[in-house]
């Protein structure tokens, strides 16, 4: 096993955060993009070991979307995944109906 493949197994969780459990056994496996929903869903000061780990995503959530806000989006984004070794490569945004936001991060672990 390569040492980057070490660096990206993890435990996995489920949409509600709920570790999957498969045939009596915990899930383990490829964790790289589940890292990078954790990081874009944390707000500051949730984990304990990491208080300022976080973008906190959901405070955009019926948020006055404007290019200021999205740059400060964006620098938060690239901030908080670069505390984490990660190299973000793109950001694209969706305004939809509603004004609901949907973000996508296209990324990297640099070595």
């Amino acid at each position: 096993m390569a040492t980057d493949d070490i660096k990206h197994t993890d435990i996995l969780l489920d949409e509600n955060n709920d570790v999957i459990i498969s045939d009596g056994d915990i899930l383990v496996g490829d964790s790289l993009e589940q890292e990078g929903a954790l990081i874009m869903r944390y707000h500051p000061g949730t984990l304990r070991r990491d208080p300022l780990c976080g973008v906190g995503l959901s405070d955009w959530i019926n948020a006055d979307v404007d290019a200021g806000g999205i740059a400060l989006l964006e620098a938060r984004i690239r901030q908080q995944f670069a505390r984490d070794g990660k190299q973000v490569n793109d950001i694209s945004y969706t305004i939809e109906d509603g004004g609901l936001l949907d973000v996508a991060v296209d990324f990297d672990q640099q070595d």
